[in-house]
């Protein structure tokens, strides 16, 4: 039944394309969501990242070096850890762009992290491509599924040279 559903969903999504329905770079706030994701990220605050997700097991999160992620706790016990193992000094989102197609938005973007690890103080920077999917949960948009790639023009993470 699950799949009969899914099916009849992505048939509309598909319909509502043909039809001309999807806003195509128009993001009533979904942009502003991801860049509050950002500066949550940055600030190494597990608490507001928590609050950028919809509240569910169904949450997935695919890392840059691929490592999967389910659900809001699994994405609380991540940040939990990534944010002791380093302290990000700046975020950058570059090229985005947006798709909605009614409570669902997709986005694409390049990010890139400049950070220093707290073990040993040396710095680094990370880029990828993330794209996220975002849902609209009592007015407000909440992330279902981000999932990061390494870029075809730069590499993954460098070393920063002080």
């Amino acid at each position: 039944m699950k799949q009969f559903v899914s099916c009849l969903v992505v048939l509309a999504a598909l319909g509502a394309v043909a039809r001309g329905e999807q806003n195509q770079g128009q993001d009533n706030g979904v942009k502003a969501a991801v860049e509050a994701w950002a500066e949550a990220y940055k600030a190494g605050d597990v608490e507001k990242m928590a609050a950028l997700y919809s509240n569910s097991d169904r949450v997935t999160l695919i890392t840059s070096t691929g490592k999967l992620i389910k659900g809001i706790e699994g994405a609380r016990a991540m940040y939990k850890v990534d944010f002791v193992a380093a302290k990000r000094n700046k975020i950058t989102l570059n090229d985005m762009f947006v798709n909605q197609l009614g409570d669902i938005a997709w986005v694409t973007f390049k990010y890139t992290a400049d950070f220093a690890k707290t073990d040993d103080n040396s710095k680094w920077q990370l880029n990828s491509r993330g794209t996220m999917v975002l849902k609209k949960e009592d007015g407000k948009w909440k992330i279902v599924q981000e999932h990061f790639s390494p870029r075809d023009d730069i590499e993954r993470l460098t070393p920063v040279k002080e």
